[in-house]
């Protein structure tokens, strides 16, 4: 490649990151690799997740100018190239030199090649690429903070060292920082990778640790914040760098978050980008099935972003010095947090994805815990804990109490109790470690089902079910088997167990309680009651706190660094 070229993106095809052959890359899902061999009359269709090019978020964001699409094959191919958005579509013979252009004006958010072999042809490789009057010098600075999870990392390491090793050039543009809150991980520090151990603060504290390190040699342009248990392409990355090589002047401030997709099921899109409203986050472009290539489109349909989950957000390295770092919140909620105190640009890129579990299938009361005490956090943080949204977290409170989670309404007591004690007390919980919280008692599902009665179908109206505490103040009429997802009261009225599957294995069986659920509402209205006669106080405390704890100073104290 000459020195005037940018690659934007290279065709991919699957590499066993997740199970199964999956139709994000190539459409057929029959689980090819280059080279592959395609018969005269074969086609190939390309117009996926991992291969469609975003096209109008390139324009828009970087100078690409005209963008070239090339091919290295032996034999004769010819190439249908389609724009979504507008429903055009045109055909290119590609030349001998296996290069043609393939956007020179034309409109569309998305673009897709479809591929015919004219003659026996054999597939190497191929990339879309530009050539630009200009380029950015990026080094990115990976951080994947870990705790405890080796096999998750070395598998990680393992595929992007292999991706580096076949291009020296990325090398020089990225490294990886792996901070250890466990200090369990050995032998990993070659080349690229600089691994740090680090107190177990939370995984606040950790990539806070990754960003202040990766901050402080001067050379690093970008950090990239990805969690350990995150799958992902390598090729992510070097969309990632060229993104920001190729970034028109003025939007340096620009963030890039990448779409989380569920490792379970892994066409389905879980986040894009999300928002947050009233007293809590809502996910963007939620349940999409990426396999759709109209799914993708509506992917890419701009929406207002308030923050990206760290599962992928790369940050600019001169916003991290103007906005600081995470709050010590040990973890749930920091990511949110840090996104709505930082004005940057906030942009998502169709095949900018990682899988991830869902979240349902790591369900706890403790999670539960630093969710809502953070959750509270970030309200008094940015001066908005009021009446409303004191009821409204109340209400959610309450749900886990209806639904016979009791461990979690326990949780959240405990968690408004912390948030009380102020700002100076609970952003140094975290040298103590995780917070010790009672939670459920896992088993086995099969032997969880024994006993197990189905529940009558019942109707009751919601006024109703409120004021005889979900059906707690009449007889039983049954159980119900769910998940941590449900959180439809309805399906609880008159349960006398619940049983929450987990996984195929694990679950957790919870048993109504008039006395815990009595006490649970007295103690939450008691505590509702001291949320409102103390949000002023609290709001300005945690207000004039947040600057304070997020600078670098304060980690470096937290750190016990001169």
């Amino acid at each position: 490649m000459s020195r005037n070229e940018v690659v934007i993106q290279h065709i991919v095809m699957p590499s066993g990151i997740v199970e199964g052959d999956i139709p994000l890359y190539n459409r057929s899902s029959d689980g090819r690799h280059f080279p592959i061999d395609l018969r005269k009359g074969e086609i190939l269709d390309l117009r996926s997740h991992f291969n469609l090019l975003p096209i109008r978020k390139l324009r828009e964001n970087t100078e690409t100018g005209t963008i070239f699409l090339r091919l290295h094959f032996k034999g004769s191919v010819s190439v249908l190239v389609t724009t979504y958005g507008t429903e055009t579509s045109e055909d290119a013979i590609i030349p001998s030199d296996g290069e043609c252009c393939v956007i020179d004006g034309s409109e569309g958010d998305l673009l897709g090649i479809v591929i015919t072999a004219m003659t026996d042809s054999v597939l190497e490789s191929g990339e879309f690429l530009c050539r630009p009057k200009s380029r950015k010098d990026v080094h990115l600075a990976h951080v994947i903070c870990t705790y405890r999870r080796e096999k998750e990392l070395q598998d990680k390491l393992g595929r992007i060292g292999s991706f580096l090793d076949k291009d020296p050039d990325m090398k020089e543009h990225m490294e990886i920082v792996v901070i250890d809150n466990g200090r369990t991980i050995k032998d990993i520090e070659r080349g690229n990778v600089r691994l740090i151990g680090s107190p177990n603060y939370g995984g606040s504290a950790g990539f806070a640790r990754g960003m202040m390190e990766a901050c402080r040699d001067g050379k690093t342009t970008h950090v990239l914040l990805n969690d350990d248990d995150a799958r992902l392409d390598p090729e992510i990355l070097f969309r990632t760098i060229s993104f920001y090589t190729l970034l028109k002047d003025g939007l340096s401030d620009t963030m890039l978050g990448g779409t989380m997709l569920l490792l379970d099921r892994p066409c389905e899109a879980h986040e894009s980008g999300a928002v947050f409203e009233g007293s809590k986050p809502h996910s963007l472009k939620r349940h999409l099935d990426l396999s759709d290539i109209r799914s993708n489109e509506e992917l890419e349909r701009e929406e207002s972003i308030d923050y990206f989950g760290w599962w992928y957000l790369a940050i600019p390295a001169e916003t991290i010095r103007k906005n600081g770092y995470p709050l010590p919140m040990f973890y749930k909620m920091d990511d949110v947090e840090y996104g709505l105190r930082s004005p940057s640009r906030k942009v998502t890129m169709c095949g900018i994805s990682v899988w991830h579990p869902s979240f349902s299938s790591s369900y706890s009361a403790s999670g539960t815990y630093y969710a809502h005490r953070n959750d509270l956090v970030l309200l008094a943080c940015n001066r908005m804990l009021d009446r409303r949204n004191i009821d409204e977290f109340m209400e959610r409170a309450l749900l886990d109490t209806a639904c016979l989670r009791y461990p979690s309404t326990s949780a959240t007591m405990k968690a408004i109790e912390d948030f009380l004690k102020g700002p100076d007390t609970l952003f140094r919980m975290c040298l103590d470690g995780p917070a010790e919280i009672e939670g459920y008692e896992y088993g086995d599902v099969g032997e969880l089902r024994v006993g197990l009665r189905p529940g009558k179908e019942t109707r009751a109206g919601f006024g109703f079910r409120k004021y005889t505490l979900n059906g707690l103040l009449l007889p039983s009429s049954g159980d119900v088997i769910t998940d941590f997802d449900n959180m439809q009261t309805k399906d609880f009225y008159r349960v006398g167990k619940a049983l929450y599957i987990v996984d195929e294995k694990k679950g957790t069986l919870c048993k109504r309680s008039l006395t815990k659920a009595i006490f649970q509402t007295i103690g939450l209205h008691i505590l509702r009651r001291k949320l409102i006669r103390n949000m002023g106080r609290l709001n300005e405390e945690y207000g004039k706190a947040s600057s304070r704890y997020s600078s670098e100073e304060s980690w470096k104290e937290l750190f016990g660094e001169e």
